[in-house]
């Protein structure tokens, strides 16, 4: 498994939702970088890295805040 790549390919989808315009593009972004996040930080606790340990895990749609009062890009 590659991490650089799964770092920049959550980097990219947390950019585009972003700049996304409307909240379902918005919110697909949002999916595939919390995959991604959980991909990186599953290889890390699997593999014994210490940053892994202090991680709390929480994602990215935590009792919805990351969804709810979206606002389009004007």
């Amino acid at each position: 498994m590659d991490l650089n790549y799964l770092y920049a390919q959550h980097q990219l989808s947390l950019m585009r939702a972003d700049t996304a315009t409307n909240q379902q593009v918005r919110a697909g972004h949002l999916i595939a970088a919390d995959t991604f996040g959980n991909q990186i930080r599953n290889y890390q606790f699997l593999h014994g890295a210490s940053a892994a340990a202090g991680r709390s895990g929480r994602r990215l749609f935590e009792n919805g805040r990351a969804l709810n009062g979206y606002k389009a890009a004007s």
